[in-house]
């Protein structure tokens, strides 16, 4: 028997905060502390937001736009920086399309502030928020996950794996898994 809306909720919720406080916590913790808090957390964020099931999608007003934006430009950078020299990706939008010849550049960065945007505004309103507005939250991060982060994560998720277990180190054959001095900075 599957789990009641209200686990499947519990859950996304714990494993939501527990991607923004890692995020928010970027800047404490090093570049390969990142990479391996991100990965499980994102793979945790998938799993949860697809067992967000049975609502309809309630459209939320967003007052400040360009606020939001501002923020994001601000995190977007910020994650850039981190990421470094494996911010930036490769990978085809469209892997049932064959017309696509060519591979699109995706980026680490633009990854995690698009998740973190989706879901964060939701998690600070949600403790005070109403039964209408929870609905309204848990709505919207259904349908932005279809539409929009989860696609983000499945991408980020892929870019993670390479650098933590698949880029190889000449020098001794094993993944890379950031272990390198200048990796290992923040």
């Amino acid at each position: 028997m599957g789990k009641s809306k209200r686990e499947n909720i519990k859950d996304f919720l714990i494993v939501a905060k527990e991607f923004c406080h890692t995020v928010d916590q970027r800047s404490k913790i090093s570049r390969i502390q990142f990479f391996q808090a991100l990965y499980p957390s994102i793979a945790a964020l998938l799993k949860f937001g697809s067992e967000i099931t049975g609502y309809e999608y309630l459209k939320i007003s967003k007052n400040n736009l360009d606020e939001d934006s501002k923020k994001w430009k601000v995190l977007y950078s910020s994650l850039g920086k981190k990421f470094g020299k494996y911010n930036q990706y490769r990978e085809i939008f469209d892997p049932y399309d064959s017309g696509e010849k060519e591979a699109i550049y995706g980026s680490l960065a633009d990854d995690i502030a698009d998740i973190y945007g989706d879901i964060k505004p939701g998690l600070e309103i949600w403790s005070k928020a109403s039964t209408k507005i929870r609905l309204q939250i848990i709505s919207n991060w259904r349908f932005q996950y279809e539409i929009h982060w989860g696609e983000h994560g499945t991408s980020a998720l892929r870019a993670l794996y390479f650098i933590l277990f698949r880029i190889v180190d000449a020098r001794n054959g094993l993944p890379v898994g950031l272990h390198k001095k200048e990796d290992q900075k923040g």
